[in-house]
C-alpha cells in the first residue's frame, strides 16, 4: 500500500466517509481531477488501517447490506496529523499521453495534431463544468470546516484547466505558423553527406 493511499482514507474517516464505498463515491467526484483509487487499493488499506490500530472496523449486525463501517482512532488521527503537517517534497510525475504525442508529432500532420488538440478543449471544458457544478454543490452545503479548503482546490483546478485551454490554442497557433509537413524525412548529417 502506497503511503499516501493510507493517509487519504484516514482523511475520508474524518469527514464521514465510513464505508469503502463511500470513499470511493468521494474520490471518484471531488478527487477525480487530482487523484485516482480503486476499490482494489482502498479495501486493502482499510483492513491494514485497523491492523495498524489507526482505524477501527464496527460490523452492525442489524444492517442488512452487512456493511463494514470503519472509524479513526486517537492513533490514527495523529498519524494523520504527523503526515499533513510534513512538506511536500516531490509533486509527482504527471502522465499526459497528448504531450507524449505531440513529442513525436513531426510524425503528423497538423490537421491530425489540432484534432487531437480540439479534443482535448472538449474533455478538458467538460470537466471545467463538473468542477462548476461541484463548486455550487459546496456552496449550497452547510458551511463547514471543511469548506474553504474544498473551494481551493476546485480553484485550483478550474485554472489548471483554464491554462490547459489557453495552451491548446496556443499550440495551435505555433503549429499554423510552423512549416512542418506532417512527414518523418531524416535529415542528413555532415558525415553521411
Amino acid at each position: 500500500m502506497k503511503t499516501e493511499t493510507k493517509y487519504i482514507i484516514l482523511g475520508m474517516l474524518t469527514i464521514g466517509c465510513n464505508t469503502g464505498y463511500e470513499i470511493k463515491k468521494v474520490i471518484d467526484t471531488s478527487f477525480s481531477f487530482f487523484w485516482k483509487m480503486s476499490y482494489g487499493q482502498i479495501y486493502p488499506a482499510l483492513k491494514k488501517l485497523v491492523d495498524e490500530n489507526l482505524a477501527n472496523m464496527i460490523q452492525d449486525d442489524a444492517d442488512p447490506l452487512d456493511r463494514k463501517r470503519y472509524e479513526i482512532t486517537e492513533k490514527g488521527r495523529e498519524k494523520l496529523l504527523e503526515w499533513l503537517e510534513m512538506p511536500v517534497m516531490d509533486q509527482g510525475t504527471q502522465r499526459n499521453e497528448l504531450l507524449v504525442k505531440l513529442f513525436f508529432g513531426r510524425h503528423l500532420s497538423k490537421e491530425k495534431i489540432k484534432a487531437n488538440l480540439d479534443i482535448q478543449k472538449e474533455l478538458v471544458t467538460a470537466k471545467q463544468v463538473i468542477l462548476t457544478e461541484l463548486e455550487k454543490t459546496v456552496m449550497e452545503q452547510k458551511y463547514s470546516d471543511d469548506t474553504p479548503f474544498w473551494l481551493c482546490i476546485l480553484d485550483y483546478g478550474k485554472r489548471m484547466n483554464e491554462a490547459t485551454l489557453t495552451w491548446c490554442e496556443e499550440t495551435k497557433k505555433v503549429l499554423e505558423r510552423s512549416n512542418m509537413d506532417g512527414s518523418t524525412k531524416r535529415t542528413t548529417t555532415k558525415e553521411e553527406g
